[in-house]
């Protein structure tokens, strides 16, 4: 790996984990760095940003660029974080401190001071089981199809599922994290050839996290029993 993928790979890792924290603040370099122990140097930066600027939305002033990731950029940055990691879970927990994957952390995540890298199966089941349980997460259906029809019911209660989290009693990083696999989901499933396999990604991400399982039920149910 040269040094600018390996920039790229610190400076995604870090945006995604600012979008889970703040998804509407903007970070320049000495931001990021603030909160990340990110060896790429500053010269990177504006490169990687530039060239993967449609996934980010960008401001540049006289004192620099800062940028975050925009809502349609996040499914991009989000698989290809976890497919360089070799994870198929990848769930940011702000509240804990912590990052919970089914695969090792690897040597160019930019982990917080004081954070965690638990890996799924060397964690304790945590006594609120999820509607379905992340772990045993095993991909799409089988036999699913999202037809015109199933694509019109999924954006509208993907829509209904965002409306319900402004109020859900859940913490704020809680609600931020759901929020965020929301409209990834939704941004993905409005596409003109949406990718079921990646929308259902995104709502297994939402599903598992504390608290607001019950607020997936009926999309799942739209998954499991369109497969049969």
């Amino acid at each position: 790996m040269n040094a600018l993928d390996r920039a790229r790979l610190e400076f995604f890792a870090a945006f995604l984990m600012e979008y889970h924290r703040n998804e509407a603040a903007l970070s320049d370099y000495a931001g990021l760095l603030d909160h990340y122990p990110i060896k790429a140097d500053e010269g990177f930066f504006d490169p990687v940003v530039s060239e993967n600027e449609s996934l980010f939305v960008v401001s540049r002033t006289y004192s620099g660029m800062s940028a975050r990731i925009r809502s349609s950029g996040y499914p991009t940055i989000y698989r290809e974080l976890t497919e360089e990691i070799g994870a198929s879970e990848f769930h940011i927990r702000w509240q804990d401190d912590e990052i919970v994957a089914d695969a090792p952390s690897p040597t160019w995540f930019p982990l917080p001071k004081n954070w965690r890298w638990v890996r799924i199966g060397q964690e304790e089941e945590s006594p609120e089981a999820s509607a379905i349980d992340s772990s045993r997460w095993t991909g799409l259906p089988s036999g699913f199809k999202l037809t015109a029809d199933k694509q019109k019911a999924l954006v509208r209660d993907l829509d209904r599922v965002e409306e319900q989290l402004q109020d859900f009693n859940v913490g704020q990083e809680i609600r931020a994290q759901a929020r965020a696999y929301v409209i990834a989901a939704r941004i993905l499933a409005e596409a003109p050839d949406p990718q079921a396999d990646l929308i259902w990604e995104m709502i297994g991400r939402a599903n598992a996290l504390s608290g607001v399982a019950s607020l997936f039920v009926a999309i799942i149910s739209l998954f499991v029993q369109a497969a049969h």
